[in-house]
């Protein structure tokens, strides 16, 4: 493993940064504050909305863009610099900016509709946009006022998948075939466009100005706990799986991957200093 001298650490939230039962990130503070403190960008990247992730990163006082719904959009703060230097003290009440890069939400549920209609399985899936909140938060655990913001979708569908696999197969096959694609959440299928969290994490890595002439290429860390996470593993240069019991093990395999003894947020931080050590060793 060579010492980067520009990581970026990109991150999954419920489940890896956030605790997965009652979305707390207490135990990764002073992994955060670390990397704060070395002006290394923490992106979330993540399946939830632009007004739950910015409210999410003003809490944790971060300043740096944000993925959101599995890669169909980055969301940028409007002063962002992306040489790094000069972020730590922007404000999201200033307002950003999106960059869309997957389907609209329009799109999406045009071809949900086409294939509960051909195929008949209309009874198979709840929609999160058509749920109550109170049937939000019996599934998440979210507040009411969190389950408002996350049902405030754009760019992605999550469904929760109450029949057989086979037909979840069937309905991915049609739903493939439409141009979009289905990804495993840790508690819904989310149906989404063609940009995934890889696709959104690699092109605003590729945004990122270090050295002359932008001539340095980031050295990406990803962190994640689910399947819909995957894509994202395998584009970054170390890979860190954090423990979840709640679901089986992911079956990955990359160059430099690790895999935490800690779950959520104490295994994010388990991760972080394990790679700070690394680079201060180099």
């Amino acid at each position: 493993m060579s010492s980067p001298r520009y990581p970026i650490v990109f991150t999954d939230l419920d489940g890896t940064l956030l605790n997965h039962s009652n979305y707390s990130y207490s135990n990764a503070i002073t992994a955060l504050a670390e990397l704060s403190r070395r002006k290394i960008p923490v992106i979330f990247n993540t399946s939830k909305t632009l007004e739950e992730s910015v409210t999410l990163a003003e809490t944790m006082a971060l300043h740096h863009p944000v993925i959101i719904e599995n890669g169909g959009a980055i969301v940028i703060p409007l002063y962002y610099s992306f040489g790094v230097s000069g972020t730590r003290h922007l404000n999201w009440q200033d307002g950003h900016r999106l960059l869309t890069l997957g389907a609209s939400l329009a799109q999406i549920h045009k071809q949900i509709d086409e294939a509960s209609r051909s195929l008949e399985c209309g009874d198979d899936y709840e929609m999160f946009s058509s749920m109550a909140l109170q049937r939000i938060q019996e599934l998440t655990g979210l507040s009411r006022s969190q389950a408002q913001l996350a049902k405030r979708r754009r760019f992605s569908e999550p469904l929760h998948w109450v029949a057989s696999s086979e037909n979840l197969s069937r309905f991915q096959h049609f739903i493939n075939a439409k141009g979009l694609e289905i990804t495993q959440g840790g508690r819904f299928h989310h149906v989404i466009g063609k940009s995934n969290k890889r696709t959104a994490m690699e092109h605003l890595a590729g945004m990122y100005n270090f050295g002359a002439n932008n001539s340095t290429k980031p050295f990406i860390i990803a962190l994640g706990d689910s399947e819909n996470d995957l894509e994202m593993l395998s584009g970054a240069d170390i890979a860190v799986v954090v423990k979840n019991n709640a679901r089986h093990t992911l079956a990955f395999e990359h160059d430099h991957a690790i895999r935490t003894n800690e779950e959520g947020p104490a295994g994010w931080r388990e991760a972080i200093e394990k790679i700070l050590a690394h680079l201060d060793s180099h």
